[in-house]
């Protein structure tokens, strides 16, 4: 007599375990990669100072390849404030008080945010992009054969260049933004005299404000955006492409790091709620 062997039930599946999306492990691995990039820049920056030559030679490119753009855009930014200024305040009859928006409304707002934007575009991509060719066609990879550091002789040797270059860069262009927007309001659209222009902008304004918390303003962003263009540059692969697809990631990275820093912290830090803005007076 034989008898029915009964089968164990299957043993419980286990249940699913939980995991971190996988989008979020490239984001962060690229954003402790710049960091450490840059972290390196700043460390071999002495090294730089060993080729001279090459911060003069970048300097000179920068100048020659640069400044007219930004000084054009940023003449732009002169009219335009002006421009707004005056049909804003004709509708309520205080055309005299223009000069504010060359001080608050340039100075401190919008001149900063287009010089960041202006160097991201012209000066980070085209350094993401020269970088890029020359990592694809091994020229980096020559470099390091030769027992010469890239990070001090293409990247640290370019940030000098900018540091260099940088404050004249912004004084000049920001005093022909001024200039442009006193043309614009002034003998043009004829808002008010001369006299009152000027009364009224160093009312908003202080030599302060205009010699030091807008120059480091300015310029504190772009240094990384210099940086950052070049990392997207050394790391460059799979062609051509890639070094399109990079120039272009580099140029939405330093477009958002502007907006945010340049925008949002660095005015906070720097103004905050006490913006000369002398109204009640």
């Amino acid at each position: 007599m034989t008898t029915a062997i009964e089968k164990a039930p299957p043993p419980p599946e286990p249940a699913p375990r939980l995991e971190r999306p996988t989008f979020v492990d490239p984001l962060f691995t690229e954003v402790r990669a710049i960091l450490r990039f840059i972290g390196q820049t700043i460390v071999e920056l002495p090294k730089s100072l060993r080729y001279p030559d090459e911060v003069l030679r970048q300097a000179a490119r920068l100048i020659m390849g640069s400044a007219l753009v930004v000084w054009t855009l940023l003449i732009v930014d002169g009219v335009l404030v002006g421009q707004i200024g005056h049909y804003l305040l004709q509708q309520i009859g205080a055309q005299s008080y223009v000069g504010l928006f060359a001080a608050a409304g340039t100075l401190k707002g919008s001149a900063p945010i287009f010089f960041g934007f202006i160097v991201a575009a012209k000066v980070g991509c085209g350094f993401a992009a020269e970088l890029g060719a020359m990592r694809i066609n091994e020229e980096i990879d020559a470099l390091e054969v030769m027992g010469i550091s890239p990070q001090a002789y293409l990247v640290g040797t370019r940030v000098l260049a900018y540091i260099v270059v940088a404050p004249a860069l912004w004084l000049i262009g920001i005093g022909l933004c001024f200039y442009a927007n006193y043309l614009t309001n002034v003998p043009i659209l004829g808002s008010v005299s001369t006299g009152g222009y000027f009364s009224v902008f160093w009312a908003f304004t202080t030599p302060t404000d205009f010699a030091l918390l807008a120059l480091v303003w300015a310029i504190l962003p772009t240094i990384l955006v210099i940086v950052i263009g070049c990392y997207f540059g050394m790391t460059a692969k799979g062609g051509p492409a890639g070094v399109g697809e990079n120039t272009a990631i580099s140029m939405a990275v330093n477009v958002s790091l502007i907006t945010i820093l340049g925008a949002g912290i660095m005015f906070q830090a720097f103004y905050g709620t006490g913006v000369v803005v002398p109204i009640a007076n």
